[in-house]
């Protein structure tokens, strides 16, 4: 009876097919030649990546090139003129007009503010304080927000962005 039992058993339990060697032999070599080639994929990406990245580098260094040598150009001869005035002032010991180097100054504000640098407020406008716009002019001085204070020095933004802020005192305190 045991024998009979054990035979009814093989027959009721399905025979599961083993693959062969052949066939995962193939299928290994298949993963590892498909693996070879995302590998050999990945390094054809990096290299055209770090070479787009030096063309950008090369760009942009050009371009900046480029702007310096026009900002440059537009700066040189009220540098020149500056350098000239002051030797006047130090070597020859020649009263200098205030004009003279004020307009020397407004050429290179003109020359910045085509790029982008401007100054914002006017010295002397009284405005509401804002801690993002305003700095007190002395360290230790605090100042409400929303209070009136007068502009003593201009803020100075490049693009829209605040580089320095305004140097502000209170409406009623006197210039020093």
């Amino acid at each position: 009876m045991k024998k009979w039992f054990n035979e009814v058993r093989k027959k009721k339990q399905p025979q599961t097919p083993q693959p062969d060697e052949l066939t995962l032999g193939a299928r290994l070599k298949q993963a590892e030649m498909d693996l070879q080639s995302a590998r050999n994929e990945i390094s054809h990406l990096q290299s055209e990546l770090q070479r787009l990245q030096d063309s950008i580098l090369v760009q942009s260094e050009s371009t900046v090139h480029i702007q310096l040598e026009e900002i440059a150009g537009e700066i040189a001869s009220a540098l020149a003129q500056l350098e000239t005035q002051a030797y006047l002032l130090e070597m020859e010991h020649k009263n200098i007009q205030a004009r003279d180097i004020l307009q020397v100054a407004r050429r290179f504000t003109q020359a910045f503010a085509r790029r982008g640098v401007i100054t914002e407020g006017v010295i002397g406008e009284v405005v509401l304080y804002d801690p993002v716009k305003h700095m007190p002019i002395r360290d230790q001085q605090t100042i409400p927000t929303g209070n009136p204070v007068t502009i003593r020095v201009p803020a100075v933004r490049f693009r829209g962005k605040i580089i320095t802020r305004a140097q502000v005192v209170p409406r009623d305190e006197k210039p020093s």
